[in-house]
């Protein structure tokens, strides 16, 4: 007997199918969509008098239901399966373990914010949707695991995030093991609190991960390991404390590189080399190497490959090292007119100076950094390795946390020299009120709408030992105006400025 094809988007419901009606404002129309298309069940979590009782079959939980269709439909799954939450470091944590696999040889897998990767490579299957989502809904989530496993991919890291596991994206996965990377506010748009996007993030503890498996935790924050501890009794822990399983000592660090030594296994690697900027980049590395442990990576092998990784699209990426590796413009230079002026000893401009200048090795860097202690982060890291002055380009997406605003106003105002304060996504928001927002705690601040003039606005302010910060899209190709998109790359812009001295 052929199956009925199963759905939670009435507007992909053909004759036949299965419809499962998610809770939300419009699950009315949602059903009667459904139900004109020719669904052939109807799964809710209310009885609706209006609708022909043989087609309605009463659930306490259409999500989880969901869930477990779709592992029933698709049911192969990698043997190996990885997920990382946490408010930071997520993509980074599941791109460098990928790495590492494909370094020592092991065939992999990555789904996230980026999309799905094999062995390094972007993949879109055929049949297979791969939505804008850090995790996929439940029907294409299964239909990648299934396609993995068939295609002999045993290995899958993925992202799970707050939503997902909120919305048991996830409950039907065979995980091996799980990490939780740190905890910062996010995403109060969606969540009732603090608390409540705290407790979306330990379902991932208490009701996915089996409590036989292993659980990877950021052991310097007590209070995140307690919380985790409470629900999941098999941890173990990552950081610099000497209290954790897997820690790293004696770290010394310049914009360019990170030394450190390794304390894993009653084992001590010295003198270890990640070509990455900032130590938290040395803790993603630390959570990516504490998971391979975990599921029995050879650890001789991973030490072998660390110098080897590169930083994610967006994440912290050193322009110039990474996506010009292969541009006309290798030299690393720009080349500009600065103003000099020289004062008295009242501060009184006495003449200026236009002088050329050639600029070799500019420190120009992209993060995508969208939480307030991200942006800190990012801000902390660069300023601890700026000889010169600090610019940083950042802005605020509209219908978001509008908390962050002026939280990322107050942080640019303690820690930035020259900042310049322009749009991200204002999405449907007036992006004036937003920039007005964050400029209420950072009143020196340049204001520049348009987010190209102000990257090349920027790069045209650097002088030799300045580092420019681009903040807050990272990898993103898309910029949104009242529901209207346009093609916008903060990599391409920074390009593009550096091409025309070549």
């Amino acid at each position: 007997m052929k199956l009925s094809a199963f759905c939670t988007d009435s507007r992909i419901v053909k004759q036949g199918d299965i419809f499962v009606a998610i809770p939300c404002n419009d699950i009315i129309q949602h059903i009667s969509e459904a139900l004109i298309k020719g669904a052939k069940l109807i799964f809710t979590q209310e009885y609706y008098s209006w609708i022909n009782n043989n087609k309605i079959v009463l659930v306490n939980d259409t999500r989880l239901l969901a869930s477990k269709l779709a592992s029933f439909y698709y049911p192969k799954q990698p043997k190996i399966n990885i997920a990382i939450t946490g408010t930071n470091g997520k993509s980074s944590v599941a791109h460098f373990l990928s790495q590492m696999l494909l370094l020592c040889n092991i065939k992999s897998a990555n789904l996230g914010t980026l999309g799905l990767f094999i062995n390094g490579i972007k993949t879109t299957p055929e049949n297979i949707t791969i939505p804008n989502l850090t995790t996929p809904d439940p029907s294409n989530l299964h239909k990648i695991l299934n396609y993995l496993s068939e295609n002999n991919i045993n290995n899958l890291v993925f992202e799970a995030s707050s939503a997902a596991l909120d919305q048991k994206r996830l409950h039907s996965v065979n995980l091996t093991t799980a990490a939780f990377t740190n905890l910062a506010s996010d995403h109060l748009d969606y969540h009732k609190s603090y608390e409540d996007y705290l407790n979306s993030k330990l379902l991932l503890f208490s009701d996915i991960l089996k409590q036989d498996k292993t659980a990877v935790v950021f052991g310097d924050d007590e209070y995140l390991y307690n919380k985790v501890k409470n629900i999941h009794s098999n941890i173990i822990t990552y950081g610099f404390n000497k209290n954790n399983n897997i820690y790293a000592s004696n770290i010394n660090s310049n914009i360019d590189a990170i030394k450190f030594d390794l304390f894993i296994d009653n084992k001590i690697f010295r003198n270890l080399e990640l070509h990455l900027t900032g130590e938290f980049q040395l803790l993603n590395v630390l959570c990516a190497i504490s998971l391979l442990y975990v599921i029995g990576i050879d650890i001789e092998k991973i030490v072998k490959v660390l110098d080897k990784l590169t930083a994610l699209q967006g994440r912290m990426e050193r322009i110039h090292n990474n996506t010009l590796e292969n541009n006309p413009i290798n030299n690393k230079y720009i080349t500009h007119n600065i103003i000099e002026s020289k004062t008295t000893n009242n501060d009184e401009i006495i003449h200026n100076n236009i002088i050329n200048k050639t600029i070799l090795h500019p420190n120009i860097f992209i993060d995508y950094a969208h939480t307030s202690e991200g942006f800190r982060t990012a801000l902390l890291t660069l300023k601890k390795y700026c000889k010169g002055k600090l610019i940083c380009v950042f802005g605020c997406g509209g219908n978001r946390d509008a908390t962050k605003r002026k939280e990322f106003g107050s942080i640019a105002n303690e820690l930035v020299d020259i900042s310049i304060i322009t749009d991200d996504n204002p999405r449907n928001e007036d992006p004036a009120l937003i920039r007005q927002e964050i400029k209420s705690t950072c009143p020196n601040a340049i204001e520049i709408p348009d987010r190209d003039e102000a990257i090349n606005t920027a790069i045209s302010l650097m002088n030799t030992e300045d580092i420019v910060a681009i903040i807050g899209k990272g990898h993103e190709t898309e910029q949104v105006y009242n529901n209207k998109t346009r093609y916008f790359s903060d990599n391409e812009v920074v390009i593009k400025y550096l091409n025309k001295d070549v």
